[in-house]
């Protein structure tokens, strides 16, 4: 982050900012003690068979517990800026989750508090059309439908979800290719994913 976390005038703020986040993001001191952890983190944990928060410590439940506890520890002792990782898989992909932990302190002062990114590899991300309107200058339905069209709908689905006709919705699109500069559907997936900001749906970055 490029200062001590003991900057900060309040505990609040971060966590309001944190809570913008569509990633799960924790902050432990150096001594596994959780002082934050936002929503997006909070949904992961509870729908995880891997973790728990009890008592403001992250525990593991898990055969290897013991080992992930350790390296846990480890990875928040780390002196330097290098992130240190963490994959929690299970015996089926979807169970997979990855922590990153990174030093909030720069590298010559000593370590006192330390970011964990919190990810689930296998969750869709989440594409807010209120974004992709300030992003591509798009009207409201064309954000909405670019939504849609990132999120792999085609053109009936779309129709049908929007109770509009198809032809309505390839009216849309052409606008749509020619203000996000591409020719096809599978150029909006990518434009869109490409630029993606992990900002949540359920948070206002206006307050």
């Amino acid at each position: 982050m490029g200062c001590s976390l003991k900057a900060l005038d309040t505990r609040n703020t971060l966590h309001d900012i944190l809570n913008t986040l569509s990633i799960g993001m924790m902050i432990f001191k150096t001594d596994g003690e959780l002082l934050l952890c936002n929503h997006t983190a909070d949904r992961i944990i509870e729908n995880s068979s891997k973790m728990d928060i009890v008592d403001r410590q992250l525990q593991f439940r898990s055969r290897e517990s013991a080992e992930l506890n350790t390296r846990f520890h480890q990875a928040l002792q780390q002196t330097s800026s290098d992130q240190g990782l963490i994959l929690l898989g299970g015996q089926h992909a979807e169970d997979t989750l990855l922590l990153a932990f990174t030093p909030t302190n720069p590298p010559d002062q000593p370590v006192d508090t330390v970011v964990c990114m919190l990810v689930d590899p296998n969750s869709s991300p989440q594409i807010d059309p209120t974004l992709l309107k300030q992003l591509y200058g798009l009207t409201e339905a064309e954000s909405e439908i670019t939504a849609l069209l990132a999120e792999g709908l085609n053109y009936s689905q779309i129709a049908e979800q929007r109770k509009v006709a198809v032809s309505t919705v390839r009216s849309y699109s052409k606008s749509i290719f020619r203000k996000l500069r591409v020719n096809c559907r599978s150029g909006v997936v990518l434009r869109v994913h490409a630029t993606a900001i992990p900002v949540s749906n359920a948070a206002s970055l206006n307050g």
